[in-house]
């Protein structure tokens, strides 16, 4: 995930977008084994961006971003342009025609109490997920939609743009 602005500033918590070229770690990483499955890094550009890795086992880990003081006034927009690719096989490999299981998948969700419970995205404005991450291997985000498979331009970015209008107005929140 990038997001776009043509200047960064090192105060923290300084600015309403991050394009992740400050040299300050503001989104946290969290989960089991996080540091090994995110990192910050360098796209053929010089853009920086976070990078998530195929980790070789089950894994329930986020970025989240810093406390986020919503406007009481103004629609709560979230925007930014990502790429993915996640296991997928057909249901019946025997049968080419069967429906793909998702088995990897991502979520955007929203915190409003500090990170002490988390709403998928998607209560708010529609992230525009591609299916429903299958119920394997106990993945904790199991029978949820998610973004699957791979991104519509791969291996370019999406964008991908949230306007949860007033829905928000005026609380803290957290995303991951």
């Amino acid at each position: 995930t990038r997001f776009e602005c043509s200047n960064y500033d090192n105060a923290a918590e300084s600015q309403t977008a991050d394009d992740f070229e400050s040299d300050l770690d503001v989104w946290a990483r969290t989960g089991d084994e996080a540091d090994l499955i995110w990192s910050r890094d360098t796209d053929a550009a010089g853009n920086h961006l976070w990078h998530g890795v195929d980790y070789s086992s089950l894994s329930d880990t986020a970025l989240v971003s810093p406390a986020l003081t919503v406007s009481a006034d103004e629609s709560f927009v979230m925007s930014w342009k990502h790429r993915y690719t996640f296991e997928t096989s057909p249901e019946n490999p025997n049968d080419p025609g069967s429906p793909n299981v998702f088995w990897d998948g991502s979520v955007v969700e929203i915190s409003s109490d500090g990170g002490g419970t988390w709403e998928d995205v998607s209560v708010y404005a529609d992230p525009g997920y591609g299916g429903q991450i299958g119920n394997l291997a106990e993945n904790p985000l199991a029978d949820r939609d998610g973004y699957v498979d791979q991104n519509a331009s791969w291996p370019a970015l999406d964008a991908v743009t949230l306007d949860s209008g007033e829905l928000l107005a005026g609380k803290t929140v957290k995303v991951r």
